[in-house]
């Protein structure tokens, strides 16, 4: 198979699992969002720790049960599985991150703080927003989707017209230092389909406002773009082209849901504030 062909069979798959963990409900919700989240929260370790993820992996999956434990504690607390004290959760995820201090004691690491850096970024970068769509995704008990879906397709849509509309008419770089191939031509026509998008989003979810979908379209719009220059800072920075392989013919799991990972806390401060009423 050529590699037309190999990007064309890996982005039916990858719609394919997407929307099937989308729609499915809570169950397969929680399936996609935390192998999401322990896929790009392996690979950002494999980027930066180096040579320390290999041969000392012990503070990798670490990082990664620490990564993945808030998520599921939030959800199957608010889907009511669960109830427990949040001083008790608080206190042993604090006696969890401590640990790893411990541990690189132990690694024989030549940069142990450095490793440590690296492990709390990504905690900080991939496991918090992956948490925060905890808290539109699951209400009440009950899992709803549209948020869920509307950022998904929003960020989709931001990306590839960006892509489309730089590729043919991208004459005027937009961030030449961190991203050459970049232009304001690309910038804006995604910025105007998104908006189109949102706008369409709000006839098949009318009951969130049609100021919701076009504010959050905006918010993908921004934090989106701005998502996807600070992972290609990090990749210019450990010089690397792709963040991982796990896509074939796409690249990494960081490198499809850059955009999609920063821009959530941000969507979610606006959906909750616009359903309490304030906008």
């Amino acid at each position: 198979m050529d590699g037309l062909g190999v990007r064309f069979g890996t982005a039916v798959i990858f719609v394919v699992v997407m929307l099937a963990g989308i729609y499915g409900g809570l169950i397969p919700y929680l399936i996609l969002s935390t192998g999401l989240l322990m896929l790009c929260l392996w690979e950002y370790f494999g980027l930066l720790l180096g040579p320390d993820h290999t041969t000392f992996p012990l503070r990798s999956w670490m990082g990664l049960i620490l990564g993945v434990l808030p998520h599921l504690v939030v959800a199957c607390e608010r889907a009511g599985w669960i109830n427990f004290p949040e001083s008790w959760v608080l206190l042993t995820y604090c006696i969890g991150l401590f640990s790893l201090f411990v541990v690189e004691l132990f690694s024989n690491s030549l940069q142990p703080f450095r490793n440590l850096a690296f492990i709390f970024s990504g905690l900080f970068y991939i496991s918090l927003p992956i948490t925060l769509i905890n808290l539109i995704a699951i209400v009440d008990g009950e899992y709803q989707y549209r948020f869920i879906l509307g950022i998904v397709l929003l960020t989709w849509t931001n990306d590839t017209a960006a892509y489309l509309t730089g590729s043919r008419f991208g004459r005027h770089h937009l961030f030449p230092r961190i991203s050459p191939k970049k232009t304001w031509e690309g910038s804006s026509g995604g910025a105007l389909v998104t908006l189109l998008a949102g706008w369409g989003l709000y006839a098949f979810f009318p009951s969130f406002p049609l100021v919701g979908w076009i504010s959050l379209s905006l918010i993908v719009v921004i934090f989106g773009s701005i998502g996807d220059l600070v992972e290609s800072m990090l990749k210019r920075s450990i010089n690397v082209k792709d963040s991982g392989t796990f896509l074939p013919g796409h690249g990494g799991m960081l490198d499809r849901f850059d955009s999609f990972l920063f821009c959530i806390p941000f969507a979610v401060a606006l959906i909750l504030t616009v359903k309490i009423g304030i906008l």
